[in-house]
């Protein structure tokens, strides 16, 4: 089976969105600090077009949504309402 990923690197901008989430939520609002979720949010957030994450974590990052509306979360207990839009 052939698997495609797509690899992001970090850049000024992924680091001042990442500055941005964390100012915000620090480390204090998501679970065991959640600084890898607000990585992997800046780099999603900076891509052109836009970029959604798959989680199974939506605990983390529907509270990191609550700061970046723009962010796009893909889990099965939100293909309902993804499918309405």
């Amino acid at each position: 089976m052939r698997q495609h990923y797509v690899v992001l690197t970090p850049t000024d901008r992924v680091v001042i969105k990442f500055a941005e989430l964390y100012a915000v939520l620090g480390e204090d609002r998501l679970k065991r600090g959640g600084v890898n979720d607000q990585w992997t949010a800046a780099c999603a957030l900076v891509q052109d077009p836009l970029m959604p994450i798959v989680t199974g974590n939506l605990r983390d990052f529907e509270k990191i949504t609550e700061t970046a509306p723009a962010l796009t979360l893909v889990h099965p207990d939100l293909a309902r309402t993804l499918s309405e839009e």
